[in-house]
């Protein structure tokens, strides 16, 4: 886990020397230098992270004012965690400062290995502290056939609710697809391991050793990825997939859970779990009768209704097939169409980018945004479906073109 780090010196030199010591640590990211805590509280307030962040507090030549600047930072911010510093080794200002919050605290001269030590010990701390608290949410995309743009939208997705300017959330994208599925070429990134080697390894599984197991994208999308060959579903027990997609949940705001396009033991287990279900179609009669007949066997599964959201891709505006047929044939609403764009879809991906990277301006960037939004949005309570009526496949698709 990569804190965001904040350095409190009045002194400017010992500020450089903090730096210098820090800047390296990989379990640090310096986001800003403040010559005192008042402006490092201002700093934060301006910093768009969900992560925790550390701050690293020199106590100076008055450290009393520290100590109690320490003491309001500690009472107001539930986020923040606070190392101390100083040349003053006594046993009382060591005192001092674990009274005042401190969680860590370094004598100067710095020495590296202790700074070291101390901050992964932390880091090692906090991460367990939002394990035991987080509670993400997981997402499924799925289709009833494959070529409709199932993996496009989950990566497009996962970079939209990542990257939103004003709500940022952390977001992990599992690759479900054992047989063929291609997140890492999505995204251009070779992975350290995927979720075969995972489910081999669950003995060791904890919320440190996935973070050093997945992926990351430019984004700052994580991303557990698919098995380099086609791979035997019995290597990935449903009951160890299960463990992974639990643990993420402690790790991640949400896990986006890209499916193949076939309802098994795997992606009926993510359904159960999931938040929401995006099912994915494109305007065509094949991708229609698809759907109808994947609606039916979720509802066979017992698989509540009110978490299915209906998305259209590559929409183009066509009279001779509305959206408003789509809507007579399932009995639902779509929740969110895409326009059509397959060379920015084809640049993007070529790119191992996202449409929003690559042509931010853009409809479909924009519509990527929204459906961002929308999805976090839908996640509240008060946004739950009732179950549709429907009647049968045929009649429908006759009644739609009336």
């Amino acid at each position: 886990m990569t804190l965001p780090a904040i350095l409190v010196a009045e002194n400017a030199e010992t500020l450089a020397r903090l730096d210098d010591t820090l800047k390296d640590l990989a379990d640090l990211e310096i986001v800003q230098k403040a010559p005192t805590l008042a402006s490092a509280i201002a700093a934060m307030d301006e910093i768009t992270t969900p992560s925790p962040f550390l701050v690293v507090v020199d106590l100076g030549q008055d450290p009393d004012d520290a100590l109690r600047g320490a003491e309001e930072l500690n009472s107001a911010r539930s986020d923040c965690h606070i190392v101390m510093t100083s040349a003053d080794k006594t046993p009382e200002i060591v005192l001092r400062a674990f009274r005042a919050g401190a969680e860590e605290f370094f004598t100067q001269p710095f020495d590296k290995d202790e700074i070291l030590e101390a901050v992964h010990r932390l880091a090692g701390k906090v991460q367990q502290r939002a394990t035991a608290e987080r509670a993400g949410q997981i997402i499924t995309v799925f289709s009833s056939k494959g070529g409709v743009g199932t993996t496009t939208l989950a990566t497009n997705l996962a970079v939209a609710i990542q990257t939103h300017p004003h709500r940022p959330q952390s977001v992990c994208v599992v690759d479900l697809d054992l047989q063929f599925g291609s997140i890492s070429t999505f995204f251009n990134i070779a992975a350290p391991y995927n979720i075969i080697d995972l489910a081999m390894h669950m003995d060791r599984a904890d919320a440190l050793f996935l973070e050093s197991a997945l992926g990351k994208h430019g984004s700052g999308v994580r991303v557990l990825s698919e098995t380099t060959a086609p791979a035997d579903p019995n290597q990935a027990p449903t009951v160890a997939v299960e463990q992974i997609l639990e643990l993420l949940t402690h790790s991640f705001d949400f896990v986006i859970v890209d499916c193949c396009d076939q309802i098994n033991d795997l992606s009926v287990m993510a359904f159960q779990k999931s938040s929401l279900m995006l099912m994915v179609m494109v305007m065509d009669i094949p991708s229609l009768q698809g759907t109808h007949k994947a609606m039916s066997a979720l509802d066979r599964l017992n698989i509540p209704p009110g978490k299915l959201r209906l998305i259209i891709n590559r929409y183009v505006k066509n009279k001779f097939f509305k959206s408003e047929s789509v809507t007579k044939v399932l009995g639902t609403q779509p929740f969110w169409m895409l326009p059509e764009d397959r060379l920015l879809t084809t640049t993007a991906l070529n790119q191992g980018l996202s449409v929003i990277e690559t042509k931010p301006k853009s409809a479909l960037a924009k519509s990527y945004r929204g459906l961002g939004e929308a999805v976090v949005e839908s996640l509240t309570p008060e946004t739950t479906a009732r179950k549709p009526r429907r009647s049968g496949f045929l009649s429908r698709v006759a009644a739609s073109f009336m």
